[in-house]
Parts: structure tokens; C-alpha cells; sequence
């Protein structure tokens, strides 16, 4: 023989549906919460990636060029280190950006402050007519007004986090949003 089954009171069972329905809109708010992770985190990295890789068949990337700037300032530093003066300052400028570079996090503003430095110290020396000068300026120019990174930014703030209602979820994603290159 089968024992019978307690009948639930009306108190008891009013109970259970409250916690399921608080179980149920936790979960809700943590798959939310995921998901919106995951999804703008991946975008977030994707428009982070155009810095390190560039636009294919556009142009370089801004990594690629910060690293021509610090190869053409270390061959500058070490062919005038003994003739001009401020060269020493160029050196150390150009060992903060490259240890900004190297970062495990991608830090633009960190990374723009840095090469601000070291075009102080470029600029602040009178290089002769020197190849590498040349390159140092090109790198420079390309930067300041070829680079599509910026572009990227600005195409994804428009598109994706002013929109509804990312403009309003995305404060609730762990990752940082890219920020321009300026």
C-alpha cells in the first residue's frame, strides 16, 4: 500500500511559486547579464583587434606604426647618442611606450600619453636630414590622420552603443568600451 500524499496548504503552496519565481528571475538577470557579456565583449574586441592588425588592404595598424616610431627613435638614439643633446630623453621615452605596448591590457589613452612623450623628445632634438627621422615623421603623419582606428571607434559607438537599448545594458558589461586613439 501507497502512503498518502500530504495536501498542500494554500500557504505553502503560495510559498513554492514565490520561490520559483524569485529563482526564475535571478537566473533571468544572470543569463542577461551573460549573454550581454560575452556579446559586447566580443565586439568590444573586435574594434580593439583593428588596432593591433589595422584594416586588411587599408592600411597598418597604429601598433604597427607606434613600432616603427620606436625602431626609427632607437636608431636615431643610438646613431647621435654621443652628438646630440635630449637624445637620452628620447631613449627613455621610447622604453615607457614600447612597456605600454607590451601591456597585457590594451590601454589606448595610456599608450597615447606615451608617444605624446616621445614626440616631445623628438621634436625637441634637430635631427639632421636622417632617414630614420623621415620614417619617425611618415609613422607620426599616418597616426595623427590615417588611422582608421579612430574611424572603427566612431563607427561602433554610433552603431552599436547608441542604440537601444545597448545604450543602456552596456553599463552593466565588465569589459571596457574601445576609446579613441586622440
Amino acid at each position: 500500500m501507497k502512503p498518502k500524499k500530504a495536501k498542500i496548504t494554500e500557504a505553502e503552496y503560495s510559498a513554492k511559486r514565490h520561490k520559483a519565481r524569485t529563482i526564475f528571475i535571478v537566473a533571468a538577470i544572470f543569463i542577461l547579464f551573460y549573454g550581454l557579456n560575452r556579446s559586447l565583449g566580443a565586439e568590444y574586441s573586435k574594434v580593439n583587434e583593428v588596432f593591433y592588425e589595422g584594416v586588411k588592404n587599408v592600411t597598418e595598424s597604429p601598433y604597427r606604426q607606434l613600432e616603427n616610431k620606436c625602431k626609427a627613435a632607437n636608431n636615431l638614439a643610438n646613431r647621435y647618442k654621443d652628438e646630440l643633446p635630449g637624445v637620452e630623453l628620447l631613449r627613455d621615452y621610447r622604453r615607457v611606450l614600447i612597456g605600454v605596448l607590451e601591456a597585457p591590457a590594451l590601454d589606448v589613452r595610456a599608450i597615447y600619453d606615451a608617444m605624446n612623450d616621445l614626440d616631445e623628445a623628438f621634436n625637441a632634438i634637430s635631427f639632421p636630414n636622417d632617414p630614420d627621422a623621415q620614417n619617425y615623421s611618415k609613422a607620426d603623419n599616418i597616426l595623427r590622420n590615417g588611422n582608421l582606428y579612430n574611424a572603427e571607434v566612431a563607427k561602433f559607438k554610433r552603431e552599436v552603443l547608441n542604440n537601444f537599448p545597448t545604450n543602456i545594458l552596456r553599463y552593466l558589461v565588465i569589459a571596457r568600451p574601445p576609446v579613441e586613439f586622440r
